[in-house]
């Protein structure tokens, strides 16, 4: 455990502090450096974005700080890690995403932007969002297949959003788990981004 770990008492179970298990993922062979983004992404999410409404545990600004102050394994990774940490993603889904967008060479997307009509209502808020292109690239899990009335939700959305001019791009769980469809996914994201004036 390191040096500047705090420990805390949770019943009879002692637990580190949450930058410190964040940490020390980083020395577990299966953890990519997106799964640590992701988890870091959790750690400083707005408390608005959150179902619960808790502060976050942490800023990204103090992540990148506290980062450099690291020594011994795996610090100069967690340094490039905090670096890529962002604090309005909702969900591991929405960070993986992201960060195959961002891995390509693509802008940073805004996350989880609020999007209006022309009269100036509430159309959507968009998981990931090229606003001056209009391109929205989201994540979607089971529950907007195999629910209907999600489904139902979701084609009415679409519909409002596509009227108003965006264009959506969507992404699975296969799209972050095969090279292939990752990569078909990227280079339809880039393909509306350009199409709608993006300069590469």
């Amino acid at each position: 455990m390191p040096p500047t770990a705090h420990v805390y008492t949770l019943g009879d179970l002692p637990v580190c502090d949450v930058r410190t298990t964040w940490r020390m993922l980083a020395d577990v062979p299966h953890y990519s450096d997106a799964d640590l983004v992701a988890v870091g992404d959790f750690l400083v999410c707005r408390a608005e974005l959150r179902a619960d409404g808790r502060q976050p545990f942490a800023g990204p600004r103090e992540l990148v700080e506290w980062t450099g102050s690291l020594s011994g394994r795996s610090c100069r990774r967690m340094r490039q890690v905090a670096r890529l940490v962002h604090d309005g993603s909702q969900s591991p889904m929405e960070s993986l995403t992201r960060l195959l967008l961002l891995e390509a060479g693509l802008p940073e997307p805004e996350l989880n932007a609020d999007i209006y009509d022309r009269a100036g209502g509430h159309l959507a808020r968009a998981d990931l969002l090229y606003r001056v292109q209009r391109v929205i690239p989201e994540f979607d899990g089971d529950q907007h297949r195999t629910s209907r009335a999600q489904h139902a939700r979701d084609r009415e959305r679409l519909k409002a959003l596509r009227n108003e001019g965006y264009e959506v791009v969507q992404a699975d769980l296969r799209t972050l788990t095969d090279a292939r469809a990752g990569q078909e996914f990227v280079a339809e994201v880039e393909r509306a981004l350009v199409q709608r004036g993006m300069r590469r």
